[in-house]
């Protein structure tokens, strides 16, 4: 680490104007792009209390919201004048699960010992399933939960000082004691996902300031030492949580006795930095998690209770809404790492249709600066304008931020693509040195449902939507966004501008398409500035696309290589054990010859990490959220294969932190949490 750690922000109450005092330690988890924090609302003295938590929306936190069951009554917990709860979340799926510690409100006895509760939020219906804890009988002094094989695994530490695992898959199976044997019984211990391993930490006595991190093997399940860090004295030693981004991993020691809270970051060759948090005297251990390149750290007043929070950025680079503000004015966007999103606007829990949960502000906001647009005309064709499309079917969520379901019925036919558009001019109105890149296709592509006719070989579609383009992009001041130039562009050339991706037809031209010119009438002209035309070059081929862009003297100057294999085929194999094993060799091919100091400074990388299987080979099925993540995206469907294409690319990041990549066009990009950040930072030497 060759410079300082980035300081924190003063600290704030957690929502102005509304007290949040709580004797409950919080839990934070990145979930849709977001930091949650969660706590129990139960104060000194009383008996019970209501499960809540506020999301961290662009700087500030929302109030808070009560967590409600299935028949939408408020979830609420009973505890012992003696005991205070324990909380810890994480994400399984497309679903946030939290466990903390208490009795049943609805009990009345005291006799019951602490337990683990479970609750299971599902996104679409807003509401949380109850479901049965991993354990009782003995009392929690801290715990944790993570992803690991694809299951949820809660950790926890007991007040005899053994550490306890227990495994969730439809249900928790029988806790079993790790192999671990500090020598400090009365810390805590805290657990951290680094890369695809799940690492564990807890203090040990001899060194008196030694920190052992224990690793659970990806393949093997067992755990095992990895490194031991020696902090210095003047740590405060105690209560333990931490968070892992990237190859970075952030450690908060809470001392019982003095309230102070001092943060460590550590990276994988173990060096560490030290912080202390000032003037944060908490109650209990605080919380942190990282959401794109933002750290937010929660703790407890230790007087009153109150909820407070301080934020700092995890590398030292701009925030994710204002990282291309760092880059150099003359660096051409072919050397520019860039995250994108494929079918960008496509939020759906239909199978095959939906490819990402963040709306379209929320991943401006996360970092990304290329997006995948298709469109279409609705149901059977009958919306007067492009509409947000996957294939035949119109995106009826509202994708463009906040995500709400709630208007659907305005929406039946799909969302107006000129909706999306003034998110665009919104966010580079507020972002000058941002720019993005739009790729919109036609899209409708097969048998039109309602009229039976083959709408993507009908050429008045492109035509129309040709047209329609064209008029939304010119139309009033709305042109000064577009970049129309078929070249590649400067980062300077593209601050505060969109470079159009056109992959439809430009009106007519014979040199897009062999169409027959007596078979339309009212033949609009020919643009000669209409973005860079993608149509004619792109494959879905396993093989990559040279398609050129511009000209110098004759001579093909800028060129784009392609690869958009997304329907893989696949046998399972020892090479590729998973399909998503098979899409990310295909990917990791073009991240290669991308960031090789051969690699030719005029061609821009294209690289869609995305996929689908839609056959029923050997009883394999695909969908883009179970490639991408690893996990189908349906609560009833099971587990497919534990490890996506998204955590190999944390990988693959994590061990080439730097370099020029290419544009990364990606399905669910928020999971994991940092692959975001990660992809970003090669744009950055520190």
């Amino acid at each position: 680490m060759n410079q300082p750690p980035a300081q924190w922000s003063p600290q704030q109450i957690l929502r102005s104007g509304i007290q949040v005092s709580t004797q409950s330690p919080p839990a934070l988890v990145p979930f849709q792009g977001f930091a949650w924090c969660f706590w129990i609302n139960v104060r000194t003295g009383a008996e019970t209390g209501t499960v809540q938590y506020a999301k961290f929306v662009n700087g500030a936190w929302t109030a808070p919201i009560p967590a409600r069951d299935e028949n939408g009554a408020e979830i609420q917990e009973r505890w012992p004048t003696d005991a205070r709860p324990v909380l810890a979340a994480t994400v399984l799926d497309s679903d946030l699960h939290l466990l903390y510690t208490g009795y049943n409100a609805n009990v009345t006895e005291q006799t019951k010992p602490v337990m683990a509760r479970h609750l299971q939020y599902v996104a679409d219906t807003d509401r949380w399933i109850i479901k049965a804890g991993p354990v009782e009988g003995s009392k929690m002094t801290s715990l944790g939960c993570s992803v690991h094989e694809g299951k949820l695994r809660a950790i926890w530490r007991t007040s005899n000082g053994r550490l306890m695992t227990a495994i969730y898959t439809t249900q928790w199976l029988d806790a079993i004691q790790l192999d671990v044997k500090p020598a400090d019984g009365t810390g805590s211990m805290a657990i951290a996902r680094l890369g695809l391993n799940l690492d564990v930490f807890v203090y040990n006595n001899d060194p008196p300031n030694r920190l052992l991190d224990f690793s659970f093997d990806k393949t093997t399940g067992k755990i095992s030492k990895t490194r031991a860090y020696d902090f210095p004295s003047s740590m405060p030693k105690g209560n333990l949580s931490a968070f892992a981004l990237a190859d970075h991993i952030w450690i908060i020691s809470h001392s019982q006795s003095t309230k102070n809270c001092s943060i460590v970051q550590c990276n994988s060759k173990g060096d560490f930095q030290q912080q202390t948090l000032k003037d944060a005297l908490s109650l209990v251990t605080p919380a942190i998690v990282a959401v794109a390149n933002t750290l937010v750290c929660v703790w407890n007043d230790f007087q009153s209770g109150e909820l407070r929070y301080a934020t700092r950025t995890a590398f030292p680079m701009p925030d994710m809404a204002n990282w291309m503000s760092a880059l150099p004015d003359d660096k051409k966007i072919t050397r520019v790492t860039i995250p994108g999103t494929h079918d960008s606007g496509a939020i759906s829990y239909v199978p095959f249709v939906g490819c990402q949960m963040m709306d379209i502000r929320t991943q401006l906001n996360n970092g990304i600066r290329y997006f995948d647009l298709r469109a279409g005309y609705g149901f059977g064709g009958t919306a007067a304008e492009p509409r947000v499309h996957h294939d035949l079917y119109p995106i009826l969520a509202n994708n463009i931020g906040p995500l709400k379901w709630d208007s659907i019925p305005k929406y039946f036919q799909g969302i107006p693509i000129t909706d999306v558009f003034k998110v665009f001019y919104q966010f580079l109105d507020e972002h000058k040195n941002e720019g993005l890149v739009v790729q919109i296709k036609h899209d409708g592509k097969g048998v039109d449902p309602l009229k039976g006719v083959l709408v993507d070989t009908d050429e008045k579609w492109h035509i129309k939507l040709s047209n329609d383009i064209w008029e939304k992009i010119n139309q009033g001041t709305d042109s000064r966004y577009w970049l129309l130039e078929s070249k590649i562009p400067t980062v300077k050339q593209l601050r505060g501008k969109i470079q159009l991706l056109r992959r439809f037809l430009n009106a007519f031209g014979p040199s897009e398409a062999n169409l027959n010119p007596g078979e339309i009438s009212n033949l609009p002209t020919l643009r000669e500035k209409y973005g860079i035309a993608l149509l004619q070059g792109w494959t879905e081929a396993p093989k990559e696309a040279l398609i050129p862009v511009s000209f110098a003297n004759g001579q093909v100057k800028d060129k784009i290589k392609l690869q958009d294999y997304y329907n893989v085929q696949w046998e399972q194999s020892d090479d590729y054990p998973s399909l998503a094993a098979k899409k990310f060799a295909i990917t990791k091919v073009l991240l290669d010859e991308s960031s090789s100091p051969n690699a030719d400074q005029d061609i821009w990388y294209l690289n869609f990490s995305s996929g689908v299987r839609k056959s029923l080979l050997k009883g394999w099925i695909n969908q883009a959220h179970t490639i991408a993540t690893g996990f189908w995206h349906s609560p009833w469907i099971p587990i497919v294969n534990p490890y996506g294409v998204n955590a190999e690319l944390v990988r693959y990041f994590s061990e080439k932190p730097t370099g020029s990549f290419g544009t990364i066009i990606m399905d669910f990009p928020e999971q994991p949490p940092d692959l975001m950040a990660a992809i970003v930072r090669t744009n950055f030497s520190f």
